[in-house]
């Protein structure tokens, strides 16, 4: 067997052999319409993930956030949230401070939430756990190599250099602390991010679809790609179904949410150092 054929046999083939095995001893031993259920309840939960990152979890859009302190009573809080948001000479940086943790925390509700009361699975079976993490580590460093032409590629690009980094310290101002805290931030919000998408999307889902799961967790996944350049919107069809088919085979989403991090912090630096600001 040719070095590609196992490849495709270990990572293709038996992942998706083993996921419907799994998915139809499940619905054996289900009740009736209980994984229908199920099913339903974790596709409008990412319809609805989907809704509150776009008109809720955009800088531009944290007025209603304001707005919702004041009611509470806390007109100080209220006012200083509006002036760090909108009017402070920080207020990029802060900016990308709420985009960040509003999608820690809307990323981490449904697996915590739905995961526990819905589905009634520990977190561990949603992904997060590093059982055997060792013996998933060399697949993910080969594909971060082989990411890495494409990287130094794309800091080139002219659209990738305007929409990246997200926070781009001014002109003057040291890297330190700013730009590590939100780089910080950034890791956060992608291990949340792998965690609903490969971990509560696939796994949730799994029991009632098998390894289609995957697909149907690529759509919403793509669609938070819609405003990206058009290669990296194309590229998160393949980054989805990899990421999502070693989930699959893994039972964890670490050294997936690190892969996704270590390719974002690399495009960062390498823009930042065309511009002269890291070396």
């Amino acid at each position: 067997m040719t070095p590609l054929r196992r490849i495709w046999q270990r990572h293709v083939v038996e992942v998706w052999e083993d996921a419907e095995a799994e998915s139809a001893a499940a619905r054996a031993a289900a009740p009736p319409g209980r994984l229908d259920i199920e099913m339903t309840v974790v596709v409008v939960s990412a319809l609805l993930t989907m809704i509150a990152l776009r008109y809720y979890g955009l800088p531009s859009r944290a007025h209603w956030f304001v707005d919702a302190v004041d009611l509470l009573g806390l007109d100080g809080v209220s006012n200083r949230l509006d002036h760090a948001l909108f009017e402070s000479a920080q207020r990029e940086f802060n900016g990308q401070v709420f985009w960040a943790v509003f999608r820690i925390i809307v990323y981490s509700a449904a697996p915590l939430i739905i995961g526990r009361w819905v589905l009634r699975r520990s977190p561990a079976r949603l992904g997060w756990n590093t059982t055997g993490w060792r013996d998933h580590l060399g697949v993910y460093l080969v594909l971060f190599a082989l990411m890495m032409p494409l990287v130094v590629a794309a800091s080139f690009d002219a659209a990738f250099r305007e929409q990246y980094p997200f926070y781009a310290p001014p002109e003057g101002e040291s890297l330190w602390p700013r730009f590590w805290i939100w780089e910080g931030l950034y890791l956060g919000q992608f291990v949340a991010l792998e965690w609903f998408f490969r971990g509560f999307l696939v796994h949730g889902l799994k029991d009632r679809v098998g390894a289609m799961s995957v697909l149907v967790m690529l759509g919403p996944y793509v669609a938070i790609h819609l405003t990206k350049p058009a290669p990296e919107a194309v590229g998160s069809i393949v980054a989805g179904l990899v990421l999502g088919a070693l989930s699959l085979r893994s039972g964890m989403v670490l050294w997936g949410a690190l892969l996704h991090f270590g390719v974002a912090i690399s495009i960062d630096l390498l823009v930042l150092a065309h511009d002269g600001r890291v070396f």
